[in-house]
């Protein structure tokens, strides 16, 4: 069941009661959808004619409105497709609780509220009621041949990471990687270590961006030339056996338990490493 709340600036967003989990940050919707999403992509934004944006777990669109927003003041001319994905179809009868928080996008929302498609002006925006995990199953890209390519830029918002780790498995930064062209981007709220490391062995150079109402940091990734282990992302890492992302299985516990066994794994290679470097320097008796 999904309840209305008022976050702290005022701004309206959804309590899911069976997730246990808010839509947005509870110091701020707008303010979250601005500063973790819409204000670190537009810096990676380039001119260009066309601009595709993926917005994994689509939810209200409100990170899709603010990046509108900061698009409309940079880029006016710009054409701009957004795929929304989203697995809860019932949020549509939500939607129009938007137009105060985005006033700029009413006419955006009045369309969604009725239908998967609303156009306005230079703006596409397609909704797709599909997990984010087709991207990687069986190939990325083979279930969703609708999605433009190359993207550009990719928000990814699920729920929490603790709570649904198949929704930020490795497989699912891989499909991102090889979805997005030369220099696009993607931005989440999520800096777990799991979630770093996913974003890292898929190939990206990630970066902290400023912290936003409660939270400590979110990510921005990036794909350009010589990203796989540049010196900028090694800042990310708190301890060697804590770096392993989750892996995709069918079910939670399994992705959870597999993870605990990599991180035993690596920490016992870690220690051998550590003896025959010992025994190697001749610090021993």
């Amino acid at each position: 069941m999904l309840k209305s709340i008022i976050t702290a600036d005022g701004s309206v967003s959804l309590y899911d009661e069976e997730s246990g989990e808010s839509f947005h940050s509870r110091s701020g919707a707008r303010q979250e959808a601005f500063e973790v999403f819409a204000k670190p992509l537009i810096s990676c934004c380039q001119k260009q004619e066309i601009l595709n944006v993926l917005d994994a777990c689509f939810g209200l669109g409100y990170n899709s409105f603010a990046l509108l927003e900061l698009l409309q003041d940079k880029y006016p001319g710009m054409t701009v497709n957004i795929i929304g994905l989203e697995t809860n179809r019932s949020l549509a009868s939500e939607f129009m609780m938007g137009k105060k928080v985005f006033p700029g996008s009413a006419d955006l929302i009045s369309q969604l509220s009725e239908k998967n498609e609303a156009v306005s002006g230079r703006v596409h925006i397609q909704l797709i009621y599909r997990s984010i995990t087709d991207l990687f199953l069986p190939e990325p890209g083979e279930k969703m041949p609708y999605l433009p390519r190359p993207l550009h830029l990719i928000m990814h918002d699920p729920f929490s990471p603790s709570r649904f780790p198949e929704l930020w498995c490795a497989e699912i930064f891989s499909a991102y990687y090889k979805l997005l062209g030369t220099g696009g981007a993607g931005a989440t709220y999520s800096c777990a270590v799991p979630v770093r490391a996913a974003m890292i062995e898929a190939g990206f150079a990630v970066y902290r961006t400023a912290p936003a109402g409660h939270k400590k940091h979110s990510l921005l990734f990036i794909k350009k030339p010589g990203s796989r282990g540049d010196a900028d992302i090694h800042d990310l890492y708190e301890q060697a056996a804590a770096d392993i992302p989750w892996r995709y299985a069918p079910d939670r516990t399994s992705i959870i338990e597999t993870r605990k066994i990599c991180q035993l794994q690596s920490t016992a290679r870690e220690g051998r490493c550590s003896i025959k470097k010992f025994l190697k320097n001749g610090n021993h008796a």
